[in-house]
C-alpha cells in the first residue's frame, strides 16, 4: 500500500515473534483493540487467495485489484475532504 500511495515505509524483521507478540505489538503500536488485533494477527494463519472464479457465470462482475482498490479508498467521495495522508 506504501508504494501504490508513495509513502516510504520501513519494515524491521526481528529474530522472534510469536503470534501472541504479534498481537501485543499491534495493539501497542496502532489504535486497534486487543481483540481485533488478535483477530487479524490469527487471520494470518490462513491463505486467502482465492481460486475458484466460478461466481462469475452467476454473478458477472469486474473484481478490482489491490492497486485499485487502495486508490479508490484513498479518492475523496464528491463534497468531502480527505482527511489520510
Amino acid at each position: 500500500m506504501a508504494r501504490i500511495r508513495g509513502l516510504k515505509r520501513y519494515i524491521l524483521t526481528v529474530p522472534v515473534l510469536t503470534p501472541r507478540l504479534s498481537i501485543c505489538w499491534l495493539y501497542f503500536v496502532t489504535s486497534t483493540s486487543f481483540s481485533l488485533a488478535r483477530s487479524l494477527v490469527e487471520s494470518m494463519k490462513h491463505p486467502v487467495l482465492v481460486r475458484d472464479d466460478s461466481i462469475q457465470k452467476i454473478i458477472p462482475h469486474h473484481c478490482l485489484s489491490f492497486a485499485e482498490a487502495v486508490n479508490r479508498a484513498f479518492t475523496p467521495v464528491e463534497g468531502e475532504e480527505l482527511i489520510y495522508n
